[in-house]
Parts: structure tokens; sequence; C-alpha cells
């Protein structure tokens, strides 16, 4: 009799195997589906981030890596809102580039920030440098080091800035940027700000619209 047996017994064992891989397939199957339904928590990254400036004290800077770039956000003084509001009208037209990107509507086109308080920007930043917006001319320069500073510095001849951002390009001539994301060269592109908005001691960067060319 055993030997009828274990025939049938192997024919269970066999199907049992092949209805729990069917069973694993449809729910994986099922699972992609419904992920494809519902946006999950990858695909809302893909699109915005947060970022807690609770901790950020006047004069000091937060990087932080998103799906779509590198957001920085600088904590500016009093001090440094009063200069870039008089020494942004003060330059000659001709100074003040041209945006490469649009900017946002609810931006102040003086400070290029929503608030006085935080300046907000985003760069491209991939091994442990910054890729900067090519200029007018076509050149794009790639930034070795990128540091923020908050006293006056000397950048050109009766040119001073009060904070900002300094980008070693190598080769080149040192690149700075003031607090409002202007350079001291004149054909360099301004920082690119994206849509953001403040509330509380967070800063919510969205990715929408964030490569719309400026006319």
């Amino acid at each position: 009799m055993a030997i009828g047996i274990m025939p049938l017994t192997r024919k269970k064992v066999l199907a049992a195997c092949i209805l729990l891989m069917t069973a694993a397939l449809l729910l994986g199957l099922l699972g992609i589906l419904a992920s494809s339904l519902n946006p999950n928590e990858h695909a809302k990254a893909l699109e915005k981030t947060t970022i807690d400036v609770a901790g950020l004290h006047p004069g000091s800077a937060i990087r932080q890596r998103t799906a779509f770039g590198d957001v920085w956000v600088y904590h500016r003084t009093p001090e440094q809102i009063a200069w870039l509001r008089e020494n942004s009208a003060a330059r000659p037209a001709d100074w003040l580039p041209h945006d490469a990107f649009q900017l946002p509507t609810s931006v102040d086109k003086t400070l290029r920030s929503v608030s006085d308080e935080y300046f907000v920007f985003i760069v491209d930043g991939r091994d442990d440098k910054i890729y900067l917006e090519e200029g007018p001319v076509g050149s794009p320069y790639t930034c070795y080091e990128f540091q923020p500073f908050g006293s006056r510095v000397s950048v050109a001849a009766k040119l001073e800035f009060f904070g900002g951002f300094r980008c070693d390009a190598g080769h080149w001539q040192q690149i700075v940027f003031d607090l409002s994301g202007r350079s001291n060269i004149d054909w360099i592109w301004p920082l690119r700000i994206p849509h953001y908005r403040i509330s509380d001691s967070e800063i919510e960067v969205s990715r929408r619209e964030l490569f719309a060319r400026s006319e």
C-alpha cells in the first residue's frame, strides 16, 4: 500500500507549491498596480522636500540633498537684509544679471526670496561638487568647493558683499554670490530660486516649474 501512497503525496506537495507561488505572484502584481494608482512616499519625495529650520540661527546656512537637487537655506541677519535692500537698489541696471529660470510669483524681486529672513535656492550637487547654471555665453562652470560666509567681503573694485556663498571654480576667478543669489561676475546667472513656502519652523520646497525658462 505504501508504494501507491507516495506518488499521491508528492503530487499534493507539488500542487501546494504551485498554488503558493501563484498566490505570491498575484500579490506582487497587485502591489505594483496599487502603487501605480496611489502615489507612494517615494513618489512624493521626488516632488517636494521639507527642511526644518528651527535651529538655524541668523548668519548660518543649511544644505539638504533631495531627489531634484541640493537645497540651501541661509538665515539672514537684520543687518544683511538692510544691506541687500540698500545696495541692490544702488547697483547699475546692467550689473543685475537676468534670471535664466522663472522666479516664483511670490518672490520679492530685490531679495529674491519669499521672506526677508530666509534665502532659499537650489543647485545641482553631485560627487561632492556643485554644478551651477551655464551663463549666457554658454560656458558651464563647476564649484569644487561651495561655502557660505557671513562677514563683509570685497569681491571686486568698489563692490562689497555682506554675506553670501563662495564658489571655488578651479582655474576660473573666484565666483562669489551675495545673499540674493547674484554674483560678482555680471554674465553669470543668479542662483536658481525654487517654489517654496514657509510655515512655522519648516520650509517646504517643491519641484514644480523648477526648470521653466525665463522669456
